[in-house]
């Protein structure tokens, strides 16, 4: 009974220390400033660390990881913008020394590079991420943030797109990254003629499936994605052969047939979108239904994000779809993929949404 009574005296009295020492250091933490992570100020390099911790490198470099966290998490509440500024320059600091006591630390350079951007601290994420990329070099995730840091917050295009480039090629990248990549190097070829920016999308998803590596649904979208380039690649070589046609004929090719057996292209029409159907309009461009299907579905879903947008700012519906482009509530025309085989679209207010008008077959 003595012996149990002591133990709860002995438990109590350690319960008041604690709960006195935290609040003493609350009210140290509340009017130091500067001096609440001064810890961080002398903190060893992981070098003489390793030495010290006799072989205990990585739980020493768990616990200094933890001790990391709950430092950026306080600094994030400083009252002052100064104050956070010049608190962030030890959070490299202290991920430097982890992933010096643990270099295959995988989490300190991923949300250490996480971190440090967020904290404002670009030139210092990248510096992390690049030590990381030396332990993990087939990091898509690593690759990825290099690459949105040295993008969105360093606007250094050229490190950002050889960062995406290694990304596509890292084992278990999203299609999404691809397309992102594909994209981000199109933009560069503005000047350039639209089948030779089309040729380049298409070498990089030819790459992108040579590697055996990824996902059965991965594959597929490159798949897709392979097929609609190669259509829209088609598509302009077909046409500039009807125009050839038209010009030299003077009157349009009676089929897609006439015209692929023709000296203007002389070339197999292949179908590379299953079920996909090829038109030709009166002025010889050659249109895929498919992509023109694929048009139509992200034009609509376009303009009812801007009907929805656009009632909720002005407490009424537009006129009209052309109201919501003029007046700049979204970027896309209202025009039909097919608008030149008499197709529309218009804004039905019965249904409150853009709906497509087909042409009256009967006129």
């Amino acid at each position: 009974m003595e012996s149990r009574l002591g133990f709860m005296i002995c438990l109590a009295t350690l319960g008041c220390a604690g709960f006195l020492a935290h609040s003493a250091q609350s009210r140290l933490d509340a009017g130091a400033g500067k001096e609440r992570f001064r810890e961080f100020m002398y903190l060893p390099s992981g070098r003489a660390l390793k030495i010290s911790a006799f072989g205990f490198d990585a739980p020493l470099a768990d616990s200094l990881y933890i001790k990391t966290l709950i430092y950026y998490s306080d600094n994030m509440r400083a009252r002052m913008k100064k104050e956070r500024s010049a608190q962030h320059k030890y959070l490299f600091q202290a991920f430097d020394v982890i992933t010096n006591l643990n270099p295959r630390y995988y989490h300190a350079y991923y949300y250490g590079g996480l971190l440090l951007s967020a904290a404002g601290k670009p030139d210092l994420a990248i510096k992390i991420l690049e030590k990381g990329l030396g332990q993990y070099p087939q990091d898509w995730q690593l690759h990825m943030h290099l690459a949105t840091t040295a993008d969105m917050q360093l606007k250094d295009r050229a490190l950002a797109l050889k960062h995406y480039g290694q990304a596509i090629r890292c084992p278990g990248v999203p299609s999404t990254i691809i397309d992102a990549w594909a994209g981000m190097q199109a933009e560069g070829m503005l000047d350039a003629p639209v089948e030779k920016r089309l040729d380049f999308q298409i070498a990089v998803w030819r790459d992108a499936l040579k590697d055996p590596n990824h996902r059965r649904e991965f594959r597929d979208h490159a798949e897709r994605m392979l097929a609609r380039m190669e259509t829209a690649r088609l598509m302009i070589k077909l046409t500039d052969a009807a125009r050839r046609f038209i010009e030299i004929r003077k009157r349009p090719p009676a089929s897609l047939e006439e015209l692929a057996g023709s000296e203007f292209f002389s070339a197999p029409v292949y179908q590379f979108i299953p079920g996909d159907r090829l038109v030709m309009a009166p002025d010889g461009e050659i249109v895929s239904m498919a992509l023109a299907e694929d048009a139509l579905n992200a034009s609509l879903a376009e303009f009812d994000k801007a009907i929805a947008q656009y009632k909720k700012k002005k407490k009424h519906p537009p006129f009209s779809l052309w109201q919501l482009y003029i007046e700049d509530h979204t970027k896309q025309k209202p025009i039909h993929p097919l608008a030149k085989f008499g197709y529309r679209l218009e804004y039905d207010m019965v249904q409150d949404r853009a709906v497509e008008i087909k042409p009256n077959k009967g006129k």
